[in-house]
Formats: structure tokens, C-alpha cells, sequence
């Protein structure tokens, strides 16, 4: 059963962070999931942001799932202490 949906969610085309955020927050009331942040942004910039707010991946008691495509920034994904690493987004049905 799937018991959580992560957005990443950042403002590019549209300021819809207030809608989104409000529907998302029912969505997530009414089928009681739990919330989470899924960033690709520069560490150096999300870092200090999750730490002011107390969250990060082991705070929601939550598998994390790295992604081997996308903006990397020259990095590892095999190094950042993710559950696993999935090469195509097919292969995350199997962590479902």
C-alpha cells in the first residue's frame, strides 16, 4: 500500500506554491499520508534550509530512494546515504 507522495515542487513556470501547498496539505489530511521534501537542489542551498527546519530524511522515519539521472551537479548519488539508488523511474516500483 502505498502510504506516501513526494513532489518536487519549485516554482519554475508559476508561483503556485500557495495552491499546490493547499491542496496537497488535503490530499494528504484526508487519506492520512504522511509529508515529505524532495529537493534537486545544490546541497549548499538545502542543507541549511532543512536543518532550520528540522526535517530532513530520517526525521519522517522514511526509506529514501536516490536517482542515478537528472541534475547532479557532478555528484554520486551512490554516496548520499540513500536506501537505494534506481537507475529509471520503472525501477521504483519495486520499493513500493
Amino acid at each position: 500500500m502505498i502510504r506516501a507522495v513526494l513532489f518536487d515542487l519549485d516554482g519554475t513556470f508559476a508561483d503556485t506554491a500557495p495552491d499546490l501547498g493547499y491542496a496537497l496539505n488535503c490530499m494528504r489530511e484526508a487519506r492520512q499520508l504522511r509529508w515529505g521534501i524532495v529537493t534537486n537542489k545544490a546541497e549548499r542551498f538545502a542543507k541549511p534550509l532543512l536543518d532550520l527546519l528540522q526535517v530532513g530524511k530520517r526525521a519522517a522515519c522514511m526509506r529514501t530512494v536516490a536517482v542515478t539521472y537528472g541534475y547532479l551537479n557532478g555528484s554520486d548519488p551512490a554516496t548520499w546515504g540513500a536506501d537505494a539508488v534506481i537507475e529509471e523511474p520503472q525501477d521504483l516500483l519495486s520499493y513500493l
